[in-house]
């Protein structure tokens, strides 16, 4: 699901859909999950990656927390 996620994100305008249906805050539960060595957070990281691209107001919610910060960025 994550993947599909993913692919639906990589075109700007699915992007604003996505984050008015919630899907960052969904996806985070996932960010720091240490299943099938670390492929789940990997994958999570992937989707908010493409979902705070281009999107400033989206993006400073995302960098209050810094946990969140520091998993997208490493």
């Amino acid at each position: 699901i994550l993947g599909a996620l993913r692919n639906l994100a990589v075109p700007t305008a699915n992007r604003s859909l996505l984050v008015n249906s919630n899907v960052i805050d969904n996806v985070l539960l996932y960010i720091f999950a240490k299943n099938f060595g670390g492929e789940i957070a990997y994958k999570a990281t992937g989707v908010i990656r493409f979902l705070l691209r281009d999107a400033k107001e989206t993006s400073k919610a995302a960098i209050v927390d810094d946990l969140i910060l520091k998993q997208i960025v490493a």
